[in-house]
């Protein structure tokens, strides 16, 4: 039975190999800053291998996109990009067919770095299996190259956090 909001995409995400990282509410909540918040944000590594992972098991946990887009079709960079500049697009949402509060938004823009943010991730260990998060010092960059209020109260939340870690006040 699961235990854990997201437990089986992060079980499946792990013993595929899905290259992810935990970004948003979540990872705030991971990071210590209570926020309320259902959806699931992640960063991908758009390459081809683990673009396909990822499609087969959200297929497999019976997630669907909201949108009339594949994740195949954004492998392009360009793609991505012009979503982003003329749709206005920066995530693709994905829902669970079983239970539509379980929602995946897949962040679509701003991935040039996702292997340097990968490298510096943080790796939390659940029961047999790891889920991947972004550091808080990539958390409180990405939060502060946000234009939305909420993401700067994120920021100066996170930055509190970080505080006490580094000098434990």
């Amino acid at each position: 039975m699961e235990q854990y909001l997201y437990e089986k995409v992060f079980r499946e995400f792990y013993y595929k190999r899905v290259n992810y990282l935990i970004v948003g509410g979540i990872a705030l909540n991971l990071h210590g800053v209570p926020r309320a918040t259902f959806d699931l944000d992640i960063l991908v590594s758009w390459d081809d291998e683990n673009i396909q992972k990822i499609d087969n098991i959200l297929k497999k946990l019976r997630f669907k996109s909201t949108a009339p887009i594949s994740l195949s079709d954004l492998k392009s960079t360009e793609k991505r990009e012009e979503l982003s500049r003329k749709k206005h697009m920066f995530a693709i949402n994905f829902y669970n067919i079983d239970d539509p509060l379980e929602e995946i938004d897949i962040l679509i823009k701003g991935h040039a770095e996702f292997e340097k943010l990968f490298a510096r991730k943080k790796v939390i260990k659940i029961d047999d299996f790891d889920i991947y998060l972004i550091s808080l010092e990539d958390l409180i960059k990405l939060k502060k190259r946000s234009h939305r209020n909420k993401d700067k109260e994120d920021m100066k939340k996170l930055l509190i956090v970080k505080n006490f870690k580094e000098h434990g006040h």
